[in-house]
């Protein structure tokens, strides 16, 4: 009687129902030890705002307003209804939307590939928290929406294309419609991914089915639907619902993005090794940089070593996308020439579909529907291809990357598994754990060393972070506010640094809370010049007046800056060791 070999400890260690929560608690400490470190940054600010204004009875297009679709900002009022308007509570939720995203992708990549790549690709993912800080750390409306996208896609590939499962797809249609909730630009084109391989398999090349079809469809629809109609309706009900659709799906496409574009081609042009370097702000990972500029000296060599291997690290995390779709292009080509007329079912019965060569079409409609929803994610970062917008979108372009690294995928062997039976793939998956490993000790190094230049404990009524030494003035800054002006009165600031009103807990009369193009309401901002005079803040806060990749404040909003010096005058005195000017300044009421 043969006996049945014991699985290898890394086998049973691997296995998803171990490895997953292994995982997700490997997550959540990285959240809890990220979440309070560094101050709020405006693009948090302007949620923040938002969702203390619903919170207290503001609705969406009509007492605030923003460019992407606000569900984001409704799921923080209602955890802050509950645990108070708290920095802490943005970023716990923060923190949720990274373990959510984190587990999608695991659950995606046991679909698609053996539990040791995939445990491989989870891990990898642990970096992120260092790479794209502050991203899934701050509280964001990008990360959320591409977390409801790769929980759809989880749930998306455990359907088998037969008829039957339109409870799933309906789950699926309702993570697409939360997406668009969330960020309109991805959760339109994700959604879209989703009903093309629905109503056409083949783009995916998987089988085409004749039974069945409509009720997939109809699933989907209906709870892509359920999302999209409740929102409508909700907002219908405030009268609000034209200003939604001008809001959503116009305003953000002619006022902003036209003005705000950052290319992607710099950090793939390899021929002009070192050119980042005067783009870092736009190019490189936010922590890495402040890490490289804090502990060197300009003109030294360790600042160039430091730049330079920044710059390979963003080129490669760059051009690795591009590759990897060239590589997927590849695969549909060569898949489309083997079977052109459409795939295993041509001309077959329900009934005769089956078998190696059934699994076979599933297994390319997995790998397949992954790359068309990746490359949604991608497309969706555009035109701001700046290092915050593409290393969102990495979750999906890692999946992708490992599922390319399977045997069946790069045709060294069957349709089915790629379980590590040869020589060649265990070596292959060795080296996969090779660099995954030095990846998160890399990481871990530039973490610590980060981490220890977090040496000030800022506390102040609405928020307590770990902040750098000489961001220590955003304390006396946020109280000589709130001395200054009572509460209930106007208060502004003349930037994009919405989260100032959140701290202070002083806000503006308008419905934006920043000053991006498109949100003056005019091209030279006369309509805030007219507000100020009317309201005469007895503050103004001065932020950054030119951000990277977006137009100088002042080009957009001449009149207003003119009235602001006519009317202002910088107060010296407000604070003790103020930044420097054009970091933030306070400016009073001119006497007389």
């Amino acid at each position: 009687m043969q006996v049945a070999s014991r699985p290898a400890p890394i086998d049973v260690i691997t296995r998803p129902i171990w490895f997953a929560p292994f995982l997700l608690a490997c997550a959540t400490a990285l959240s809890y030890f990220y979440a309070d470190r560094t101050m709020p940054v405006p693009d948090e600010g302007a949620l923040l705002v938002a969702a203390g204004k619903i919170l207290h009875g503001g609705v969406f297009y009509r007492d605030i307003d923003a460019y992407a679709f606000p569900g984001v900002s409704y799921l923080l009022a209602g955890f802050m209804s509950i645990f108070g308007e708290h920095l802490s509570v943005a970023r716990g939720v923060a923190g949720a939307i990274y373990c959510v995203t984190l587990l999608g992708v695991y659950a995606s990549a046991v679909t698609l590939m053996n539990p040791r790549r995939a445990a491989l690709c989870g891990l990898s993912l642990l970096s992120l928290k260092f790479f794209a800080f502050p991203i899934y750390t701050m509280f964001f409306y990008a990360d959320a929406s591409v977390a409801a996208a790769i929980l759809a896609l989880a749930l998306f590939l455990r359907h088998r294309f037969d008829g039957g499962t339109s409870a799933r797809l309906f789950g699926v249609g309702v993570l697409a419609g939360l997406s668009i909730a969330t960020k309109q630009s991805t959760g339109i084109l994700v959604a879209f991914v989703f009903a093309l391989v629905l109503v056409f398999p083949a783009f995916a090349h998987g089988p085409r089915r004749r039974d069945g079809r409509l009720l997939e469809v109809a699933g989907y629809g209906a709870g892509l639907f359920l999302v999209i109609a409740g929102m409508s309706i909700y907002f219908a009900s405030h009268g609000v619902f034209n200003d939604m659709i001008r809001g959503g799906l116009l305003r953000p496409f002619t006022g902003y993005l036209p003005t705000s574009g950052v290319s992607f081609a710099p950090p793939i042009s390899w021929w002009n090794f070192g050119a980042l370097k005067s783009q870092a702000l736009v190019y490189y990972p936010q922590a890495y940089l402040e890490l490289a500029l804090n502990a060197t000296r300009p003109g030294d060599g360790a600042r160039l070593f430091y730049l330079q291997f920044g710059e390979v690290i963003v080129r490669v995390l760059y051009s690795v996308i591009p590759i990897l779709f060239l590589a997927c292009a590849g695969l549909w080509i060569r898949a489309w020439r083997r079977n052109p007329v459409g795939n295993i079912d041509a001309g077959k019965s329900d009934a005769e579909i089956s078998g190696p060569d059934e699994e076979s079409a599933f297994s390319r409609a997995r790998f397949f529907s992954t790359a068309g929803i990746t490359l949604a994610i991608v497309v969706s970062a555009f035109p701001r291809a700046d290092f915050i917008h593409i290393i969102t979108t990495y979750p999906a372009v890692a999946l992708i990357g490992f599922a390319l690294c399977r045997p069946s995928m790069l045709g060294r062997s069957g349709t089915g598994g790629d379980a590590p039976t040869s020589t060649i793939q265990t070596r292959r998956l060795h080296i996969e754990a090779a660099l995954v490993i030095l990846l998160l000790a890399s990481t871990s190094f530039f973490a610590i060393r980060y981490d220890a230049t977090l040496s000030h404990r800022l506390s102040i009524e609405r928020a307590e972070v770990w902040v750098r030494p000489r961001d220590a003035w955003l304390a006396p800054m946020v109280r000589y506010v709130q001395d200054k002006i009572p509460k209930g009165e106007s208060f502004f600031v003349y930037g994009h640094e919405a989260h100032w009103y959140y701290l202070t807990d002083r806000y503006t009369e308008r419905t934006f809370s920043q000053l991006y193009p498109g949100m003056t309401g005019d091209e030279d901002g006369a309509q805030l010049a007219k507000m100020i005079r009317e309201t005469r803040p007895r503050v103004i806060a001065q932020g950054v007046l030119r951000w990277p990749g977006t137009p100088s404040l002042p080009r957009y909003t001449g009149k207003l800056r003119r009235t602001l010096k006519e009317l202002y005058e910088l107060d010296p005195d407000a604070i003790k060791d103020p930044p420097i000017p054009r970091i933030m300044s306070l400016w009073r009421l001119r006497e007389g």
